[in-house]
């Protein structure tokens, strides 16, 4: 088990006798907020006439930001949906093998509701879907921009 020092963000594990404490680097920025950093800069880095760097800077950029945040909504609840409805799946034949009364019996039948309800749901908001349009829509308009730029 290692210690964690608050003050400098690294482990006492991690340092060496007499080296100065070191921060732990993190990555707190993930690779398409990169790209779109390199396309600001792209953007800025160009003379472009006024009326440009503006459409770049209001329609581009925020349409990018906003279909990035779609995409990992969309992520998120199709995860969330297909995972507990996995899980659930496996477990409902578990329980009727197991066969240890009525009672096992009605756990069985909830949670195979549960898991018609959220395959429906997943099929109904059609999540996975929408998680490839808005990855495609960012990344057709990532690329374009930059062949713009």
């Amino acid at each position: 088990m290692t210690t964690h020092d608050s003050q400098s963000g690294s482990s006492h594990a991690q340092r060496r006798a007499g080296d100065q404490p070191t921060q732990i680097r993190k990555q707190t920025k993930p690779k398409r907020e990169a790209d779109e950093r390199d396309l600001e800069r792209a953007a800025a880095g160009l003379q472009l006439p006024a009326p440009v760097a503006t459409y770049v800077n209001y329609r581009i950029l925020p349409y990018a930001r906003f279909c990035e945040n779609q995409a990992n909504g969309s992520r998120l609840t199709y995860y969330w949906l297909r995972i507990s409805a996995i899980v659930l799946a496996a477990i409902v034949p578990a329980l009727v093998a197991a066969n240890l009364g009525g009672a096992t019996r009605w756990i069985a039948t909830g949670l195979s509701i549960l898991v018609a309800g959220t395959t429906g749901t997943e099929h109904f908001l059609n999540v996975g879907a929408r998680w490839g349009h808005y990855r495609a829509t960012v990344r057709v308009s990532q690329e374009r921009s930059l062949n713009v730029l």
